[in-house]
């Protein structure tokens, strides 16, 4: 039996091949945009270092310790944000010496009496590790055994 058209129940009409000729089709591509994401915070490194500098004089004024943080608040953005900005090769040595300056703040305080909060904060935000060295003297056998059947 042949295959029938459901709806008028003639037989299904027979296909034959024919040649693809090649489409051209042109998408159009969405206007280019001059910045992607955020507006960015500073228009020059001159002025992120003026905030920066304006961060640092404050906490002096009033006798608070540098922090990532409050460095990050101040100046306008999340401590996210300026480590992206540490990225930034215009911004990279600017936000690199801040950073550096709040580490060395910390180094400082472990002098001054309490430093278990100084000493949590180098190793976590500044690489520091604690170092143990273990010494082995006199001499020491090694058997190895093996257990393929012979």
């Amino acid at each position: 039996m042949k295959p029938t058209n459901k709806d008028t129940k003639k037989p299904a009409a027979k296909t034959t091949k024919k040649s693809k000729a090649a489409v051209s089709v042109e998408l159009s591509k969405p206007p280019k945009r001059e910045h992607a994401g955020r507006p960015p915070i500073f228009e020059s490194p001159e002025e992120m270092q003026d905030k920066i500098d304006q961060y640092f004089t404050e906490c002096d004024d009033k006798d608070k310790p540098y922090t990532i943080m409050g460095l990050a608040l101040s100046i306008g953005m999340c401590r996210e944000t300026l480590c992206e900005y540490a990225k930034n090769g215009t911004f990279s040595d600017i936000v690199k010496k801040a950073k550096l300056t709040v580490e060395k703040s910390v180094e400082e305080r472990l002098f001054s009496g309490n430093s278990t909060g100084s000493i949590f904060w180098l190793k976590n935000h500044a690489g520091y590790k604690d170092k143990q060295e273990m010494e082995h003297s006199g001499v020491q056998t090694v058997r190895i055994t093996s257990n393929v059947p012979d």
